[in-house]
């Protein structure tokens, strides 16, 4: 043989090489994980909510403010409804939750005479609304497992209402805003026991706040996402799971050329959920 065939050799063993081992990494996401992740469901929640506004830097007060300005603390229940497909690579689910409930308001009011600032406390109803929308490409690196890169974006509002407490000058305010995020996902199926984790990272985008002030215009601020999810395949028909997501985001200060400055602000939400997916749908 002489090197010209050598050569040839070389390179179809390489091309060969690197075939088997492309198959032995995209392989076809299993049954049992593409079970756990198709069809609609409904899930009961409860979320942790924990938000504070920090005082505006460019601001000049006669007395120094407290940090944070104000800031609300609870756990408010809800419902998720959601539908999806994983086939043996591409996936989407889209999800939609509302919640409502009560959160402990911490705050202050500040003396426009005399700069002074008083501490206020009162209850805020709060009513959560959210829809999101996810893509993704996965793929089976080894027996069990999936690997499941994608795509991730939503909407959320928020209405805060402090008013129904004149007592404290409250306002009912509305904060409206758009998010887009990375996400990388891995799970692993157990018999009919799938685990899997995720990690979103994004931005948000949009943001609004709007009240009886007018309408500000909110910064940016990353977005991310922690999560954990065990389901259950009981059979063809049903799975049941439990699910906790970790959220945090925020909101920059709007437009220093308002009358009414809306501080930069930090949200923190910890969600747990229960619920059920109906495999007869798709």
């Amino acid at each position: 043989m002489n090197n010209r065939h050598l050569l040839v050799a070389a390179v179809a063993a390489a091309t060969l090489g690197m075939g088997t081992a492309h198959a032995g990494i995209f392989n076809p996401i299993g049954p049992q994980i593409r079970e756990a992740n198709t069809n609609w469901g409904l899930a009961f929640l409860e979320q942790r909510m924990n938000y504070a506004e920090t005082p505006p830097p460019f601001q000049h007060y006669t007395t120094p403010p407290p940090n944070p300005l104000d800031s609300e603390t609870g756990t408010i229940p809800g419902l998720e409804w959601f539908v999806g497909r994983q086939w043996e690579h591409f996936g989407f689910n889209v999800n939609v939750s509302v919640l409502y409930g009560h959160t402990h308001y911490q705050g202050v009011i500040e003396n426009l005479t005399t700069g002074a600032f008083t501490p206020a406390s009162t209850t805020t109803k709060d009513f959560l609304q959210g829809v999101q929308v996810r893509l993704d490409y996965g793929f089976s690196p080894a027996r069990h497992w999936a690997i499941l890169p994608g795509i991730v974006g939503g909407f959320g509002g928020w209405a805060r209402d402090v008013g129904y407490n004149t007592s404290i000058g409250g306002d009912l305010e509305t904060y409206t805003y758009a998010y887009y995020a990375g996400r990388l996902a891995v799970a692993y199926a157990m018999g009919p026991v799938v685990v899997d984790v995720h990690g979103d990272y994004g931005r948000t985008s949009s943001a609004e706040l709007s009240d009886t002030y007018g309408k500000f215009r909110l910064g940016s601020t990353p977005w991310k996402q922690l999560g954990l999810r065990v389901t259950w395949n009981v059979d063809r028909r049903l799975s049941l799971f439990i699910k906790a997501n970790r959220t945090q985001f925020g909101f920059g200060h709007s437009s220093l050329t308002q009358v009414w400055v809306e501080p930069t602000s930090t949200t923190t939400n910890t969600t747990a959920e229960i619920g059920f997916i109906d495999h007869n749908l798709l």
